[in-house]
């Protein structure tokens, strides 16, 4: 991509050949990790409730079994992946975690504005409008001034809201997806990050990540040690999450 998207990978195309980059938060070792939550089961009890109240040390037990043989079709990002020689850095427990909490800090932000309906056809930013109290352009300039990176590309504010318009498109999908797939399950939001307020029937942390988890257990053997890639995916994201 070009000018201020310099570097960033190329989501889509939109009305008049605008591009849309994927989120930099979701592409941290130039490879893309997009949540995904079809592979949404989760131990049940006997009249097929949730397990809620489920130990740590069950659901990883579980969930070191259920991962490896269970993958479904690739998304062409995850095929990249998963055929990448580089599988084992950008599939390792500490890059999944990582960009796991990363995305919920930096999606906690958004929206930024409003964007009519038709967006996606008509690229007419004259009709988009700001959220009163969000993060504006000109934050994004004086953070930008503040911490100036070598030869880091600015974003035209055209292309400011192209990448907020990215950013919450993702999040819609998303939110419906979520809804979907594990209905029985509260979505983690900027609320529980910001007052750690998640409770056992919020979304896991490792729900929308494990496909990658997956892609990275299914080459491991032996359980114990899956096992132990797991605990290190949830103490990463811990970690993370609470900077």
């Amino acid at each position: 991509m070009q000018n201020g998207f310099a570097g960033m990978i190329p989501r889509r195309t939109m009305a008049a050949g605008v591009e849309i980059p994927w989120p930099e938060m979701l592409t941290l070792l130039g490879v893309v990790l997009h949540k995904d939550y079809r592979m949404n089961a989760f131990p049940r009890t006997e009249d097929g409730t949730p397990r809620f109240n489920i130990s740590d040390d069950e659901y990883l037990s579980w969930l070191a079994d259920y991962l490896p043989e269970n993958i479904p079709e690739l998304t062409p990002e995850q095929q990249i992946l998963a055929q990448s020689p580089d599988r084992e850095n950008f599939l390792s427990a500490l890059h999944i975690g990582d960009t796991a909490a990363w995305c919920e800090h930096e999606m906690a932000d958004y929206p930024l504005f409003r964007f009519p309906d038709n967006f996606e056809k008509t690229a007419d930013f004259s009709a988009v409008r700001g959220v009163p109290g969000a993060f504006t352009y000109e934050d994004y300039l004086e953070c930008i001034q503040e911490c100036p990176e070598p030869d880091q590309p600015v974003m035209s504010r055209n292309e400011h809201m192209l990448y907020s318009y990215s950013c919450q498109d993702l999040i819609e999908k998303e939110e419906r997806e979520f809804a979907r797939l594990w209905p029985q399950f509260a979505k983690f939001n900027s609320a529980n990050l910001i007052f750690m307020t998640n409770t056992p029937a919020h979304e896991p942390p490792d729900a929308g990540w494990r496909i990658y988890l997956a892609l990275n257990l299914v080459q491991i053997p032996d359980k114990s040690a899956r096992i132990k890639e797991l605990e290190e995916f949830y103490r990463y994201w811990h970690e993370a999450i609470c900077k």
